[in-house]
């Protein structure tokens, strides 16, 4: 992993994406690799993703100066990358960004899949406005560690989902992209465990097919079992998958009285290219 200490004109720059209306990302790049992540493509980026980490290490100053002119608003924090990364840990820019942040008007919104973000709770939890929504695509670890494999284990975003709403923190879950795989019961169990966890809300999105993606993901299926393999391959490839999950997911969450929102309303498909889906 390469990483490397780079300056920025901005901390809070304008989102598009419905309900923010700054993102803030403290670094380029991500340590966790996700091959379903299509912030390369949002980024143009040439660099391997998954190989290199920027280090925003002036941005808390630079939010001092931001803040000045910024007094009502949500700030997306992590937006193309994930701000509590592993390098999160040594920098703690994210930390130091959120510090600040606690003393403006604006409210925060962070997504993360990392289980970092609870070394933070007591800045989190004197927030008057902040949510956290965890990301959480599968429960099978097989699966997770090859599609995401340097996140957080699916069990310990759970957990830590559920640490957060003990502390009073408003959390939701962002189940996307859709894997393959998740037809019927394990989408069910998905859904109830998230709830169980804590979850008030759960957003869900469909693999977004950026250059790449298909790539990263018929590469990370080598990794699986032959027969789980040939199950992966063929609800990838399959172009009606994506719209049953999508459907199951709402008639799950009606089922437990969940609240479910699309990620990209279809009214905003072309405005919200630059979610990380969470990639997140």
């Amino acid at each position: 992993m390469k990483v490397v200490q780079v300056s920025c004109r901005h901390a809070l720059v304008p989102s598009s994406l419905p309900g923010l209306d700054f993102a803030l990302n403290p670094y380029r790049g991500c340590a966790h690799g996700c091959a379903y992540c299509y912030a390369p493509a949002v980024l143009r980026e040439t660099r391997e993703w998954g190989t290199f980490v920027d280090v925003r290490g002036d941005m808390p100053a630079i939010l001092n100066m931001d803040l000045r002119s910024k007094h009502e608003g949500v700030v997306g924090v992590g937006t193309v990358t994930d701000a509590y990364q592993p390098i999160e840990a040594r920098y703690h820019t994210t930390r130091s960004c959120l510090s600040r942040l606690r003393d403006s008007p604006l409210r925060v919104s962070i997504q993360t899949k990392s289980a970092l973000i609870l070394r933070d709770i007591d800045i989190l939890s004197t927030f008057e406005e902040l949510d956290v929504g965890i990301t959480v695509t599968t429960l099978d670890e097989y699966v997770s560690r090859a599609v995401e494999p340097l996140a957080a284990p699916p069990r310990k975003r759970l957990d830590t989902m559920r640490a957060l709403a003990d502390e009073g923190i408003e959390v939701w879950a962002f189940v996307g992209p859709y894997l393959p795989g998740l037809r019927g019961e394990p989408l069910e169990t998905l859904v109830r465990e998230i709830t169980e966890a804590g979850a008030v809300k759960i957003l869900g999105d469909r693999l977004r097919k950026r250059p790449g993606v298909m790539e990263r993901m018929r590469k990370a299926a080598i990794q699986l079992l032959p027969d789980e393999r040939a199950a992966f391959l063929s609800d990838l490839e399959d172009p009606t998958y994506f719209d049953a999950i999508d459907a199951e997911l709402r008639e799950n969450c009606e089922e437990i009285d969940v609240e479910f929102q699309p990620a990209f309303p279809p009214e905003n498909e072309g405005a919200r290219s630059d979610r990380k889906a969470f990639s997140f």
